[in-house]
């Protein structure tokens, strides 16, 4: 982790990205790296993908490092909390069939949740972590894929030119 030389240095925020040198935790990754005081972890279950992942992508900002990580083993939430996370964000999809395992070790840790989630019933189901969120003083967001954002803006703007339906 980096540590402030003096009181004047901000210190890195942590992000840990789940399935970060997949499809989609890539691009996540890329997007991250270039910027200055974060400590961006690169999670998969293969650390040598992670690794060499990482090797394409550092020194351009964010301090970069791999890790093998396993959501579905069940070590995870030790592990989680031992890398001392201020966000996590979770890639490793499909979402449909997933409980929400990953959020609440992410809120017992004291970390932001963030997925890619874009089955509807597990977006819309994130609710029921509302209050163990609020409790930590975190935010759980599920549902930051384009699928969500660009379904609804496709809606939007195809009920403009309707009229509103009157009871």
């Amino acid at each position: 982790m980096t540590t402030a030389k003096n009181n004047n240095r901000k210190m890195a925020y942590r992000i840990i990205i789940l399935g970060g040198y997949g499809n989609f935790g890539a691009r996540v990754a890329r997007a991250l790296a270039s910027e200055p005081n974060i400590e961006l972890i690169v999670a998969g279950r293969d650390l040598g993908s992670a690794s060499r992942f990482v090797r394409t992508i550092g020194g351009a900002g964010a301090a970069c490092e791999a890790t093998g990580l396993d959501h579905t083993a069940y070590d995870f939430p030790a592990n989680l909390h031992a890398l001392r996370p201020n966000l996590v964000v979770h890639t490793s999809g499909p979402f449909q069939g997933q409980d929400y395992h990953v959020a609440r070790v992410a809120i017992d840790a004291g970390a932001h949740y963030l997925d890619l989630a874009d089955g509807r019933a597990f977006v819309a189901g994130i609710g029921v972590l509302d209050a163990a969120a609020r409790e930590h003083g975190v935010v759980v967001a599920s549902g930051a894929s384009t699928l969500p954002a660009v379904s609804s803006a496709v809606v939007d703007s195809m009920l403009r030119p309707w009229p509103r339906p009157e009871p």
